[in-house]
Order: structure tokens, then sequence, then C-alpha cells
């Protein structure tokens, strides 16, 4: 007797096995003991903290579904918050507990903003170019870049790679005015508003302060750069702007 086998239930079958072999081969969801001792520091002292165990328990692994019976009978972070000391029970999976004297040291950790893909000069950030990585404390200088609204709409200045700190020198404000363009220059004192034609003399983004004559008076000031190719200027002379 002859069996016949529906062609369309081939792809199925081997969509199953497939799944199964993926489950099957997955490895189980753990939690190492280091990363349940730093989550048990940022509760009782927070901050958001990175540990390292020394010795023993440096190796441990607990598998999610006791991590949540992990306890410590003690815990204690010293002054400096650098090193800290720790009695953990962790649970065995036949039942009970095993006692772990632990020391270490940890880290204070900072989310800071970084680029989710490499950046090439002259390119524009954008929102969706930005993520978040943790950084110890101890290496953030004074002109790191901690605020999105600071990479947004910048450019760049040099190549710049994923997960890196940035730095302010790293991106600068896009050219709304060229060096030798003609711009508009404004100037508003009071109830008077003067416009007059202007040639830039540096290069300037949104906010910047530039060097810009006056096309007919030949006189050059300073003025702040407001919108592309327009500036407001910033020295009160009504002079500079009477011939035009």
């Amino acid at each position: 007797m002859t069996t016949w086998h529906n062609p369309t239930h081939r792809p199925l079958r081997m969509a199953l096995a497939a799944s199964l072999l993926a489950a099957l081969s997955a490895p189980a969801m753990a939690a190492t003991l280091d990363t349940l001792v730093a989550s048990e520091i940022e509760t009782r002292f927070g901050g958001d903290v990175e540990v390292r165990i020394f010795g023993k328990g440096s190796d441990i692994v607990v598998a999610d579904a006791l991590a949540g019976g992990v306890t410590f009978e003690a815990l204690d972070v010293t002054a400096r918050r650098d090193r800290f000391t720790a009695i953990a029970l962790v649970p065995k999976a036949g039942g009970g507990k095993e006692r772990y004297d632990l020391r270490g040291s940890l880290e204070d950790m900072r989310a800071m903003p970084v680029l989710t893909r490499a950046v090439m000069p002259g390119e524009t950030i954008r929102e969706s170019d930005i993520g978040w990585a943790s950084f110890p404390m101890r290496t953030l200088r004074s002109n790191v870049i901690d605020d999105v609204d600071r990479l947004v709409g910048r450019t760049v200045r040099r190549p710049l790679q994923p997960g890196q700190l940035l730095n302010a020198v790293d991106v600068k404000t896009p050219l709304a005015v060229r060096k030798g363009a003609t711009i508009a220059m404004k100037l508003t004192s009071g109830a008077m508003r003067l416009v007059a034609g202007g040639r830039a003399l540096e290069n300037g983004g949104v906010g910047d302060t530039i060097r810009v004559m006056n096309l007919a008076s030949r006189q050059t000031v300073d003025a702040v750069v407001v919108s592309d190719d327009t500036v407001e200027v910033v020295t009160l002379q009504s002079h500079i702007l009477a011939s035009r």
C-alpha cells in the first residue's frame, strides 16, 4: 500500500522542529551574583553602581528562577563608595541556601548619551542616532556632553564611533552664516528697528557671535547669528546702520 504525504505539511514540520531545537539549545536565563549585589546596593544606598567581586563568588551564576530568593544578611559600603562587604544567601536547586561571604570593589556609574552608529565629519546628529550607556563617574570630565539637546541638530567635527563618550569639542552648531556671505544686519533699540546689508567676516551657527561689516558704512561690529544669513547687532551703534 502506498502512503501519500501532503507536501504542504513538510515546511510546517521543519519549522516546528527548528523551533524545538532552538528552545532546547538556548541557554537558561541566569543572573550573575555581582549584578545581584549591585542591585541590592542601589536599592539600599542609591545610585547606579558596577560591582566586582573578589575571589570566591566572582563566578557564581544564579538561575533566574532562583535569583529572586537571594537575600543578604549583611551589606556594607565604605564611605568612599569604592569597596563593599556582604553576606549573601543563595538558593540551591535542590533546596536550602548556600552562604557566601563576599567582598569587592564598586564604582559609581552614570548614564550618558552616546551615538548608536558611526558618524562622520559634517554629518548632522539626529535624535534616532542617540542611545544611552553607563560610564564610571571618575572618567567623566567637565566638557563631556550629558544632555541630548546638546547633540541633536549639531554637526560632527571628527569621526565619532558608537558607544563612546562625547565632548563639547566633538560637535558644533551647523553653519547658518558663511564667511564672505551677504547677510541682513538687524539692530533694535527701543522702538527703532533698522536693517542693513552686511558681509560676514567669519563663519557662524545660530547663537554664535561673529564679526560682520556694514556694506554701506564699512563699519565692523560684533553680531549674533539669529537665523540663516541674518544677524542681530550686539554693539548698539546706530550709525553703522544709518547709511543704507
